[in-house]
């Protein structure tokens, strides 16, 4: 499923298409990403500044019980350190 939205703030603005969550949850739950991920990519986005009119951005976090969070960011297919960083410390369920 895709989705789109135009995203905005007061240093930028912007098209973005994206995949709806691939989502699997432990116990047969279907938990949804923390509310504030969509708005840390925004800001991220924002920040970086990227040139040009089409970026590609993929993110994965696994949350696992009794196991150390994953979490990864690619720009353009090239590892994100801070997005990464900043999407790995928001409140993910497992």
């Amino acid at each position: 499923m895709l989705c789109d939205d135009d995203w905005e703030n007061d240093r930028a603005q912007g098209y973005v298409l994206y995949s709806k969550w691939v989502v699997t949850g432990s116990d047969g739950r279907w938990p949804d990403p923390p509310p504030v991920f969509v708005d840390s990519v925004c800001a991220l986005v924002t920040e970086l500044k990227p040139d040009g009119d089409l970026h590609w951005l993929h993110t994965f976090t696994g949350n696992y019980p009794d196991q150390p969070q994953i979490s990864e960011a690619l720009l353009n297919n090239q590892l994100w350190v801070k997005a990464e960083s900043e999407i790995g410390a928001l409140d993910w369920p497992a």
